[in-house]
């Protein structure tokens, strides 16, 4: 635990420091003149979205034949988001997911199941979105990043790619599962185990795609208008601070900087994320508008999912397994 609170102390002085180092004590009175109302419409604009994720994870949940309230849905999402940013490289996420869902009566393995087809819907967004930018992007030289573009493309194609085998080439997979799992001299009992979880998170998987159409489509609705505000918040920062930079630029900045602060396995990418904040917007906007900008977008993407997810956390699924989770996360991270 103590690791963890090393990292967590790190995170925050990263965090803190390099914003300042790009714009000084100026920092200071920029944000005094910074008008109430933005800070708290992205607020507004994170809260939604929670909302709008509760509502797809109602909707996911109901094909292995539990139900969620909203409030109960809400209360998930914010509590794993808190624990995905408190965690190296978002490393408590999907135990945490898992575990939260658990408390409600879904098996672990229709859980996971769950967890992978929210992976894959929000994939599906990102190839989408980012096909468009790069049409959007292409027209224009000013923005000459066009092999990020590709290279997000392909990667977010190859976890598409993922999902489908393990929904329909199950068998494939299981054999060559159960060959790895012989070659490092697993006991036979275990690997047994072990294919019985697998047929059941592939049954989850086929009883999430069985889902009516309408269904789907509304979980995809939702997931769409998700991560358009969340995306949208830096888009209205900079508005509000005078400065209008291209939301599809601001689009493909923030997945690839996001992407980056993941290789830092520190809580919430604090380093990577801020230092490639700097070189992705720098030549945009003057030190103070970068600094500015980017401690009321890292507080509303990052902080203020830890300030409000923490309480939400404890309520939910108490400190305990949280100390577990910091324990086990900081030793696979260090």
């Amino acid at each position: 635990m103590r690791r963890y609170w090393i990292l967590a102390l790190l995170a925050m002085g990263l965090g803190l420091a390099i914003p300042f180092s790009y714009g000084g004590l100026a920092v200071f009175e920029r944000l005094g003149q910074v008008p109430l109302w933005l800070p708290l419409l992205t607020l507004a604009m994170i809260v939604l979205g929670w909302n709008f994720n509760a509502a797809k994870l109602r909707i996911l949940v109901s094909a292995v034949d539990t139900k969620l309230s909203h409030r109960s849905a809400l209360g998930t999402v914010m509590a794993w988001e808190f624990a995905f940013s408190a965690t190296p490289a978002g490393s408590g996420g999907i135990v945490s997911y898992i575990y939260l869902l658990n408390r409600y009566g879904v098996k672990t393995a229709h859980a996971a199941a769950i967890f992978t087809m929210e992976m894959g819907i929000d994939l599906l967004f990102f190839i989408t979105a980012s096909i468009i930018v790069v049409i959007k992007l292409a027209t224009n030289v000013a923005y000459d990043i066009h092999l990020g573009f590709v290279l997000v493309v392909v990667l977010l194609t190859g976890g598409m790619g993922v999902m489908w085998i393990l929904a329909r080439q199950y068998q494939k997979l299981l054999r060559v599962f159960g060959y790895l799992l012989k070659l490092f001299k697993v006991s036979t009992p275990r690997r047994k185990r072990a294919a019985r979880w697998m047929l059941r998170l592939r049954h989850g998987l086929m009883l999430l795609l069985g889902l009516p159409r309408r269904h789907l489509y509304a979980a995809y609705l939702f997931c769409v208008a998700h991560w358009l505000l969340r995306f949208s918040v830096l888009y209205v920062l900079l508005l509000g601070l005078g400065e209008n930079v291209p939301w599809p630029y601001l689009f493909i900045t923030q997945v690839l900087i996001l992407t980056l602060g993941h290789f830092t396995f520190l809580p919430g990418g604090s380093g990577g994320v801020e230092l490639g904040f700097g070189v992705m917007l720098g030549p945009f906007l003057d030190s103070a508008t970068l600094a500015t900008a980017l401690v009321l977008w890292r507080f509303a993407t990052f902080y203020w999912y830890l300030i409000a997810g923490a309480p939400v956390f404890v309520a939910v699924a108490g400190p305990v397994i949280f100390q577990t989770l910091a324990q086990a996360t900081t030793k696979k991270s260090l």
